[in-house]
């Protein structure tokens, strides 16, 4: 699934911070000791509780929702996605205090990651992609403006305001990213200013659309190869 976000960026925004638990095995044991499943009874959770769906992937991941069986199970929301020999936890701490929409809730996987949509800001689309391994660490990349799941292929808008516009272009398959800078200056009251976003094999086509001094429309077509 697509998605070409062509919204304003709001700046201040605070959103949760996430954190990948990147400890030894038996640490990581004692953390799942203490969580506990999501009660669905419990109103104080509110639509939280539509965000937070524990599922499993056509692939076979078991995706799980949970919280801590202490006084945090009302702000920091853990996922654990698992698979044979595999299971790991990602912390996204604060997630429940927030709007609901900036829990990450699963979109889509590929061979090598799972990936999750949710909000980084009004209008800000975030994606977070849980490797299908015991060894990479997830990855989040806030202000997606499109991003090809099968392939591995993320963009983003790195920077906001009056300035060249940059973008990052990321293969998650092999852990590569390019900054791509345009020469053109791109307000941030003109939303991402890319008109389309191709993906390919063999590269990725990034094209931008900016309005000059007089008003007329330049285009500025950038092809990044990873």
């Amino acid at each position: 699934m697509k998605y070409l976000i062509v919204l304003l960026f709001v700046l201040g925004c605070s959103q949760p911070k996430d954190t990948a638990l990147k400890v030894p095995a038996t640490a990581e044991d004692k953390i799942a000791e203490k969580l506990i499943a999501i009660d669905v009874t419990d109103t104080v959770y509110g639509d939280a509780r539509t965000f937070a769906k524990d599922i499993i992937t056509a692939d076979g991941w078991k995706i799980e929702y949970l919280v801590k069986d202490d006084s945090t199970r009302y702000t920091d929301v853990y996922i654990r996605w698992e698979k044979g020999d595999i299971k790991r936890i990602y912390e996204s701490d604060q997630a429940l205090q927030m709007r609901s929409y900036f829990i990450p809730s699963f979109a889509e996987e590929s061979k090598t990651h799972l990936f999750f949509e949710h909000g980084c800001a009004t209008g800000c689309l975030a994606i977070l992609a849980l490797p299908k391994n015991s060894t990479n660490r997830p990855t989040k990349f806030d202000a997606v403006i499109d991003y090809n799941a099968k392939m591995g292929l993320i963009v983003n808008r790195i920077n906001y305001g009056d300035d060249r516009l940059i973008v990052g272009v990321t293969n998650l398959n092999r852990n590569k990213t390019k900054l791509v800078k345009f020469k053109r200056i791109c307000s941030s009251l003109v939303g991402t200013c890319i008109d389309t976003i191709v993906f390919s094999n063999k590269n990725i086509t990034v094209k931008g659309g900016f309005i000059n001094k007089h008003g007329r429309l330049i285009s500025e077509t950038k092809i990044v190869k990873l």
